[in-house]
């Protein structure tokens, strides 16, 4: 008669210890994806060690939530979806397409699997080929000649740039 009360006592405040403690690495994604939300500029375009050009950095990065849009080499214009895990200053970080200007998507999903991290508003992203294993991850935010490794450094861009961009480009549509 005793053990059930007691029990229920027990398992209460187990319930309540558990809905108060911290989110854990969900939370901390969350947290993240907030912070990435937003333009960014390109500062550095590298791939397999060579300068991606003037085309590619002179695009913008726009994050969302859960996706963000750019233009990204072997696949031109288009929406990506992320993922982020953390470790220690550097994180993993999976982009998969979703929409490609100049690649077919094709039955099988393309994952590219990298490397990130996030210091004031200066993000790198070093990632390797589409479809490549965990063991194909970056290690360091670095490219090689052959190795399939394209790195970027992103710049966040201020909220006066984003408010000037908007106002240029309602200027531009509507002048004659």
């Amino acid at each position: 008669m005793f053990r059930i009360p007691f029990l229920l006592a027990v398992v209460g405040c187990l319930g309540l210890s558990f809905a108060n403690a911290p989110a854990g690495a969900d939370g901390f994604k969350k947290k993240v994806d907030r912070t990435l939300v937003g333009a960014w500029s390109v500062e550095w375009a590298e791939s397999n060690g060579k300068d991606l050009g003037k085309a590619i950095k002179a695009t913008r990065w726009v994050f969302t939530a859960t996706d963000f849009t750019a233009r990204l080499p072997r696949e031109g214009n288009g929406r990506f979806a992320y993922h982020l895990t953390q470790a220690d200053k550097k994180g993993t970080i999976d982009i998969e397409v979703l929409q490609s200007e100049w690649a077919d998507l094709g039955p099988r999903k393309r994952v590219y699997r990298g490397i990130y991290t996030l210091e004031k508003d200066k993000l790198k992203i070093c990632y390797g080929p589409a479809y490549g294993t965990e063991k194909e991850r970056p290690t360091e935010f670095s490219t090689k000649s052959g190795s399939g490794t394209t790195l970027f450094i992103l710049r966040r861009e201020s909220q006066t740039a984003r408010e000037f961009g908007a106002v240029k480009d309602a200027v531009e549509i509507t002048s004659p």
